[in-house]
């Protein structure tokens, strides 16, 4: 059963896709190293949902999606029902139930010499992991403590809290704190 299914295409219309099985006692996946450039400078927008896409949320993800891609001027290789239907290829691959599915659009890479992110070949790609869980399920049951964080968010006014983007320093920093 894949643990990680990946689908990406880039503007020039090259397909890549990868089933990914970590080894059991490897929790780490690795994506293409290609990509790292992608995800290093952290530009681009994601969105998660339940595979289930249970109560109809799937087309509220994708709507909420595409305003974040819009306002990051991200433009996919795929159209709006070509990722509903790679979310759900990948949910059937990946034969997982207790699971989320994710789709990223980053900015891509610019062309060798540039820094301009009107440049860049923005790219695409659509997951499902197993739940991670912060908690196991005893201590679901049983409750947490919780720490409120010093640190604050990004400022409305430097990042429109709407979009979902693929930024998590300061949560990353408030973890740490706590």
């Amino acid at each position: 059963m894949p643990a990680f299914y990946v689908r990406h295409r880039s503007s020039s219309g090259i397909d890549a896709t990868a089933v990914l099985e970590p080894e059991p006692d490897d929790e780490r996946l690795t994506l293409d190293p290609s990509a790292a450039p992608d995800f290093l400078a952290r530009i681009g927008s994601d969105e998660l949902l339940h595979v289930d896409f249970h109560c109809g949320t799937l087309p509220r993800h994708l709507d909420r999606f595409e305003r974040s891609m819009e306002r990051l001027l991200l433009s996919p290789p795929y159209g709006r029902n070509e990722i509903r239907d790679i979310l759900i290829e990948c949910v059937r691959l990946s034969g997982l139930r207790d699971a989320y599915a994710e789709v990223i659009c980053t900015r891509g890479i610019p062309r060798p010499g540039s820094r301009d992110p009107r440049d860049c070949d923005n790219r695409f790609y659509a997951f499902v992991v197993p739940f991670i869980w912060i908690a196991d399920p005893e201590k679901q049951e049983q409750g947490l403590h919780a720490v409120i964080g010093s640190k604050q968010r990004i400022a409305p006014d430097s990042v429109d809290p709407t979009v979902k983007k693929y930024h998590w320093l300061d949560l990353q920093i408030g973890l740490l704190d706590s």
